[in-house]
Parts: C-alpha cells; structure tokens; sequence
C-alpha cells in the first residue's frame, strides 16, 4: 500500500477535522501527516490502514488504523475512528475519547492532540488537572475578593456542575452571554441558578446561597476558562475516559480548600482511578464471597474484575447479595472511593444481567455512606454522585445526601455492622495531630485529642493495650474501621503508607492483627500513588476483628508484589490462583519461610502463616514481638536473599551486637554549637573547646574520613561560666545569650528570642551551653539515596544527627561494606519515603544482620581511601541501561572485599552477580517510584 492508494486515505471526516483544528504552518501542535506509505513496523499490519498521526516517521507516538490489531502493551497508542467527530485513543486495556467537532472546537481538545503527540497523559485525569490549575490563581482572587473562601468555591464548583453535559442540559455553551442575560451583569452579583435554574434543586439545599458578591471583571474570567474546556459528566474508569473535565475535577477543587494549600495539615490526597477500581473490585469480591460461600474465587474475581458470570450457577442469588453490600469510607473526602464503589456494583449488576440503573439507585439511597470533616468535601461527594446517577439516567430516583455526614469518624462512637469499610485515611505525623478544624490547636488540645484516640482504642479493643503514641494518625483509622466491620464477614481495606510494616510505632499493630485479625492480603502496586505525598503505600485488606484473642494465629497472611497496573483486567486469574497457596508453618524461621513464596503470572506472593509472622518477629533477648521489616523481607526482597539466608546461616550476628550505633548529636542550636573556619578564627575560641564534627554526608567524598580536612567544629564545654571568665570560650557563650535568635521547632519558625539559653530543649540544662558529645569511628547516614555504605575513621569524631555512630573494630567496618550488607540492608530498610530517600531509625539499624567470623576482614580496611560513588558506580552497573542486560563489573577494591564474604557463604559465581542486580534493581526502583510520578530521587524529603 502507498500514500498514492484510494486504500490509504483517511476518511474525509478526519481530514475535515485536522484541517479544522490546525496548520502545519510555524511548527504547529496539530501538525498531522496524512496520507503518507505505511510505517515501517515489526508488527502485522498489511491489512490495515496505517497512518502517522503525531510524532515522526522514526518515533511514531500514534497510529490511525481502520482495523483492531494486536500490539506490545506500552509500545504504541493506536487511534481509531469512534462516533463521527470523534478519536478514539486505545494503550493497553482502556481507550480515551477525544472529541473533535469543527463546529465547536475547544482548546483542550488541541491540548489533547498535542500531549498525544508528545507522548505526554492526555486522558480526563491530565484534563481535569490542567483545567483547575488554571482556576487555582483566579478562585485566590475571588477568595479574596469575597472575604468568603468557602462560598468561593462553592461558586467554581456549581460551574463545573453547570458545565456538564447530561447534568444541566447542553452543556456550557456561552456561559458569559448567558450570565449578561441574566440581569446580573452590572451588580457585581453572581448566581448560578440564573444559568441553571434546575441546579439550586438538584443540589436539594446542600449549598450555600445561591448568590456571592463577586465583581464581573471575575466572572468574565472564571466563564471564559470553562468555556476554553469540553466537559462530561461521567467518571473516568480503567477502561475508559474522555479528554475533557470530569466530575473528579470536583474533588480536585475541593482537595485546594486546605489551608494555604497545605495537604500535609490534613493528610488529604486525591487517590487515582486505577487503584480505587482495584481496591473496591478487591473488597468486592471478599464481601460477596461471605454471601456466596458456594462460589469459587475463580468465578468471583473473573465476575468483579472481567464482567464475566460463566461461573456463577444462579446469578439470581448473586444480583441478591449484590443488593445487600453495604460500604462506608469514614474519611471520603470527595467521593472517590463511593463513586468508585458504585461503578464497580453497576457493571457487576450488569455482568450478572441485571439493571445497573437499579442497583446504583439501591447503592446510594441505601448501601453507600460517608463522613469526612470537611463540609466542602462532603459537597463534592454528594455532587460525584449525582453526576454519576444522571449519567446512567438514575438522577431523581436517590438522594445522595441521606448518608453522607459532616463530622469526624474518630470522634464518634466506634461501631457499624459494615460489609465494607474502604478509604484512603488521612496521613498525619504524630506531633501534627490536632481535632479536625482547629488549625491554630494548642499543645494541650492535641495532648487531649489524641489521649481521647488512646483511650478509645484500648477501650473497644482491650486485647490491643495502648497504641503507641507515636503512632500516625492512620493507625487509629484502622482500628476504627476495625470496629465499623460486622462480625464475622466484614471486609476492611484501605491504601496506606507502608510505615506500619515496619516502623516502631508501627509493632503494636502487627501484634494486634496477627493475633486477632485475619490479614487477607497486602498488595504493593507499581508506581508510586501521590504526588503530593512523600511516602510509599501498600493496600491492605482485612477481616471482621475476633472477639478471642488469638484466634487468627492458623490464618494465611499474604503480601502480594504486584508487577501490572492497578487497572489490569488480566490480573483476576492471577489474584485468584494466588489464594490458592497454601503456606507450610515454618515455625517462625524466615530462610524456611521462603519456601512458600509463589510466581503467579504478574504476581508474586509471600503467604506465611500469622503464628509464622508472630515467632519472625519476637525479640530474642526476652522474647517480646518487637515488630518486623514485613516491606523488605515479603514485599519487596528478591529471591536472591532467602537464598543469602539460607546459606548464610551461623555466618550473621545484627550489627548491635557487635558495634551498637546512636543517634548523632542534636544541638538544638547549630548555628550556636556548628562553627565553620571563618567562626573559628573570629572568636578565638581555645582549640581544647572545638572538635572535629561531621555535619552532613556532603562533606564526606571519600571512603574514609580526615579529621583535619573537615570544615566544622563543633563547641564541646562543659565548665562554668565563672571558670571561663576571660577565654574565648567564655565571651563565645556571653555572646550566644545576648543575640537576638530564631526560635524553631521540628524545623518550623516559632518566634524569636534573646540568646539560645531561653529555647525550650535549654530549659532543663544546668549548662545550657553543655553539648552530650556523641561519635565514633564508624557512620551510617540516616537518609540515602544512591550512595551506600558507611563512612570510617581511624580515630574517633563527632556527628550531627543526620548519622548514626559506633564505635567499631575493623571486621565490623570492612563487613559492613560489603556489598552483601549493603544488600542486606536495601532489602530491610524502609522506603516508605516516597522521594526516592532510604531510611533507617537507629534501632532498625542495629537489628541488621552483618557478616561475622569471616577470615580475612580482621586485618585493614579493605576499601581503599577514594570517592564513595554511587551504588551503581560501585557495582560498574550503567542505570541508564536495562540491568538484566549488563553483568557486574564493581571497583577493584570491592570485589577483593566481596570475594571474602562471598566464598564464605559459599555463593556461586551466577548467585554472586545476582546479588550485585539485585541491590542495583531495588535501588533503581526505589528512586524510579520517586520519577514515576515527576519526583526527584536526590532531592531532600519534606517533612511531615
């Protein structure tokens, strides 16, 4: 076939469409080649006809074809023709529509086509997204302009609702003709009910006032950004979405309410479409099997996620469980989870061949509810809802207010008879919890809230003692939703950070759950969820808590790695089969434990019994479940380290053992007690007064560390002030409480005061001034991101708190560096900080397993006095390359180190490579989650 064959022409449509919507004059975005020979392309395409439509002929980036054809997932996005004046856009499992209509084209249907063409998301999220960052700057000012931020957004809001086909009539049309129609124009007065007179009624009152003091220089803008914008009414699914502003535009609008944008405040973050499909698909298919106990999973996941009911013997009884799912979101935010709940129950009302219109009606008038503290929120919930009734032709059969509540879940009593409890939990440090709206909240109340959350926890759950009161917010949320489950049969899951696998406060939980509540799965998807959060997640499902205490120990835990996207309609077999393993008790032995790990298709998965996962992590000093790095050692280790824990048996001892590690110094003032060398020289301070101190592992470049080469010193002393009278030290510290300072707490700006004996962390110091000198010979950095390892010195220095020190003879320090440590360590340590950063705490540390005993390491230091490079320098891997395709090549000096601690766990040469792939491939990882979503895996984590 050629360009010049009748066969290769588009169809007029299209070609009326291009020359409609752009040029190819000065480069323009629309630029299509039409009409060219067929690309060059390994796949079968003779009997189609192809055609370039973004990119170029050597990069296509789209294809138009006349004919489905079958591709690689992710290599192209083929473009068919839909409905006349219409694309449709199709990568993988679901297609996007873009509309092109010449008579009434919109910008983003051009900034659609363009983003498709530069290979960027073009879809309704990437829409949605752009139009309310362009509403953003404009609702600030309105905002101010009104004094009345909430009213404000109501105000946006009601026009996106007016703006959608299906919800209001036809659509925006010319909303500022429309406006100036109305009579309004001139008063400076805005009401949405003039363009829409239906809306104030469908909303039944669930609005402010119909009418804000908004000047028209305003409404003239807001009308002509919504009118640049194509809109629908429907929800985006994994399957299928429009390039244009949907209803999640609602939630995002919403989501910008927090105070001065801040989410971190509250925890709120907006979940993505794929995993709230997966999630409720999930919770689904565990809700129904309680009701159909005769149905196998294979029928119920191919049911709930492929919309197939060959193997359902009475699909009857099947539309009558569905009918009494009930589900709650105790924190819905604006709706994401009920909107997707009801979705999931309208296609598998329909997949069982009955009335999706019906069962949406049922769900939200009886089976969906939701509570969140944010009253706009709630707004836009009860909105997605409508929207999505009146997009299957439900409107006006339910009310979607009836079980929608303002309040706060955590404050009201902690009961439910619940099939489902399901949400995305607000994230909230420890110190930052405070009672919902009280964003000024004193000390005092947030100790009150959050001994009110102690107590009611212990309370309803005695068996679980007192939460840890370092625990996040979150953590209360799973008990909460805990005790919202009916019993027996309720399904709880949420998509959390992955902290709770593996942090102290995180130990308790463990316990509890694993002694009385039956832990289903947790799943890690890839990716990373939030954009706007630093932190990793996992989906955790679980059963209705027992009423005996250790009544679970006999349950199947299972962690699931799971290598396809959230939205895989493939994945229902794999889920499935992977029920089917069944773990051997181990009796709580990890390198045995591993004998239960399965590959299922896209799937990998670590069943092990909970009395197994209880025995893993008991302390062996007095024989207390102390917690256990689930994330490393279930999630997220390669093979390669079960099989370094069985043949390394009696060759580990953890590192506390033989060089326990502290915590670094906090000064509390280290513009006081850090001096650089222009500070020393101008305060003559006596050299017996200032010691060498490393601040930050930007200053160590090298393997090893020159005190005399390092830039600061830290102030270390401890006499009196009447015994200094008349040194350098003496009026240094004279002049530290007569300087005006910056007070600050957990790195916030506080105030100001005269001198830094008058901070807080002072008040208790006989000296004020008298620095607890903390340091070693051996370092570990706190936070990391490619460069690993630990830094050494042959005589002992101070450290600042961005290190943990010890003191360590030189086995331990070579040990400590081989890679197979480093391995060991990458696979342990926490990546629940969602910037690319690994993270340790002091104690995590110092529970690590190190290579002992072995010959060789005792003698000197085995890694020469030269730059620390990357993992990947250090392993001669190229990350810019795919690493399975590369072998090994790491520095001279390391392979003599590795080549000990290898032969003496009697590692094969193939097993040895691996462990260099391995660590490189998680470390990869591990900062790729950070790309994944725009991020940058070097740059510092914000904290919480």
């Amino acid at each position: 076939m050629t360009a010049g064959d009748p066969g290769s022409r588009p169809p007029d449509w299209l070609v009326e469409i291009t020359e409609a919507l752009g040029s190819p004059e000065g480069g323009a975005a629309l630029c299509m080649a039409l009409g060219i020979r067929p690309l060059p392309c390994p796949l079968p395409l003779e009997n189609s006809g192809v055609f370039l439509l973004a990119g170029s002929m050597e990069a296509p980036l789209a294809l138009w074809t006349r004919e489905e054809i079958e591709v690689p997932e992710g290599s192209l996005v083929l473009v068919s023709a839909g409905e006349k004046g219409a694309l449709l856009c199709r990568s993988g499992e679901g297609h996007t529509r873009i509309v092109l209509d010449p008579a009434d084209p919109r910008e983003s249907d051009r900034r659609a086509l363009t983003a498709l063409r530069d290979g960027e998301d073009y879809g309704q999220a990437a829409t949605s997204r752009r139009f309310v960052e362009e509403c953003i700057p404009l609702f600030g000012s309105v905002s101010r302009a009104t004094g009345d931020r909430e009213g404000s957004l109501t105000l946006f809001v009601d026009l996106v609702m007016l703006s959608m086909p299906g919800a209001e009539g036809e659509g925006p049309g010319d909303l500022w003709e429309r406006y100036r129609a109305g009579g309004r124009y001139g008063t400076d007065r805005f009401a949405a009910g003039v363009a829409a007179p239906s809306l104030a009624a469908a909303l039944q009152g669930c609005r402010p006032p119909d009418s804000l003091d908004v000047p028209d220089r305003f409404c003239k803008n807001i009308l002509e950004i919504i009118e640049r914008y194509r809109f629908t009414c429907r929800e985006e699914t994994p399957a299928e979405q429009e390039a244009a502003v949907g209803p999640e535009a609602i939630a995002l609008l919403t989501e910008h309410l927090a105070p001065a944008g801040d989410h971190s405040l509250t925890g709120v973050f907006y979940t993505p479409v794929a995993e709230v499909w997966f999630m409720c698909r999930r919770a689904l298919v565990e809700a129904l099997s309680v009701r159909l106990p005769e149905v196998g999973a294979e029928a119920l996941y191919a049911l709930v996620f492929s919309q197939s009911a060959a193997g359902l013997p009475d699909r009857a009884r099947a539309l009558a469980a569905l009918d009494e799912i009930t589900a709650i979101d105790p924190a819905c935010g604006s709706g994401s989870f009920l909107v997707g709940m009801l979705g999931v129950l309208e296609e598998t009302a329909r997949a069982l061949g009955g009335s999706g219109i019906r069962t949406m009606v049922r769900a939200v008038g009886e089976g969906l509810h939701g509570t969140d503290v944010m009253p706009a929120a709630v707004r836009a919930a009860g909105l997605r809802l409508l929207l999505r009734l009146r997009a299957g032709e439900g409107g006006g059969a339910a009310s979607p207010w009836q079980n929608l509540r303002v309040g706060d879940t955590l404050a009201a009593p902690w009961e439910g008879c619940f099939d489902i409890v399901i949400g995305n939990p607000p994230y909230v440090r420890q110190e930052l919890i405070a009672p919902p709206g009280w964003e000024g909240a004193g000390t005092h109340e947030r100790q009150a809230y959050k001994d009110a959350l102690i107590q009611k926890a212990g309370t309803v759950f005695p068996a679980l003692g007192r939460p840890d009161r370092r625990s996040d917010l979150y953590i209360y949320f799973f008990l909460c939703g805990l005790a919202m489950l009916r019993r027996p049969g309720g399904i709880l899951c949420f998509i959390t950070p992955t902290t709770w696998l593996d942090t102290a406060y995180g130990s308790g939980l463990q316990e509890f759950l694993l002694r009385n509540v039956p832990i289903i799965a947790v799943y890690d998807l890839p990716g990373r969820t939030f954009a706007g959060a630093d932190v990793n997640t996992v989906i955790t499902l679980l059963g209705s808590p027992s009423k005996e205490s250790d009544r679970c120990l006999g349950h199947p835990a299972r962690f699931v790695r799971v290598a396809a996207p959230p939205g895989d309609r493939d994945l229902a077999g794999d889920l499935a089969a992977v029920e089917r393993a069944r773990p051997a008790a181990r009796d709580g032995n990890l390198a045995a434990m591993a004998g239960n790990l399965v590959k299922v298709g896209k799937c990998r998965a670590f069943p092990a019994l909970q009395a197994d996962l209880l025995e893993e992590g008991r302390d062996t000093r007095d024989g207390r479940y102390a917690g256990s790095a689930w994330t490393g050692k279930f999630l997220r280790a390669p093979e390669i380290f079960y099989t370094v824990l069985r043949k390394g048996q009696g060759l580990f001892v953890r590192i506390g053992e033989v060089a326990p590690f502290r915590r670094g110094m906090t000064t509390g003032a280290n513009a006081f007690f850090y001096l650089d060398r222009a500070g020393q020289d101008r305060w003559g301070i006596e050299d017996e007064f200032l010691v060498p101190v490393i601040k930050s592992p930007r200053e160590c470049l090298t393997t090893r560390i020159d005190p005399a080469a390092l830039q600061y010193r830290a102030f270390v002393c401890t006499r009196g002030k009447d015994v200094l009278a008349g040194t350098g030290a003496g009026r240094y510290i004279e002049r530290g409480e007569e300087r005006q300072v910056r007070m600050r707490e957990r790195g916030e700006r506080v105030g100001a005061a005269r001198g830094y004996q008058n901070f807080r962390s002072f008040e208790t110091k006989k000296r004020w001034y008298a620095l607890e000198p903390k340091g070693g010979t051996l370092f570990w950095m706190k936070e990391t991101y490619e460069r690993l390892g630990c830094f050494v010195s042959e005589t002992e220095i101070l450290c600042d708190c961005r290190f943990y020190c010890a003191s360590a003879p030189v086995a331990v320090q070579n040990a400590v560096n081989s890679t197979l440590a480093l391995f060991l360590a990458e696979t342990l340590s926490r990546s629940s900080l969602g910037l690319g950063a690994r993270s340790l705490m002091v104690y995590e540390v110092n529970r690590l397993p190190v290579p002992a005993g072995i010959e060789g390491l005792s003698g000197e230091l085995l890694l020469e006095d030269r730059k620390l490079g990357s993992v990947f320098e250090e392993c001669g891997i190229d990350p810019g390359r795919p690493i399975r395709d590369q072998r090994p090549g790491p520095l001279p000096d390391r392979a003599r180190l590795d080549a000990l601690v290898f032969e003496a766990f009697g590692l094969t040469p193939a097993e040895q490579e691996e462990v260099y792939l391995a660590l490189c491939e998680m470390v990869l990882e591990r900062t790729g989650r950070a790309r994944s979503l725009g991020g940058h895996p070097r740059t510092p984590p914000r904290r919480r």
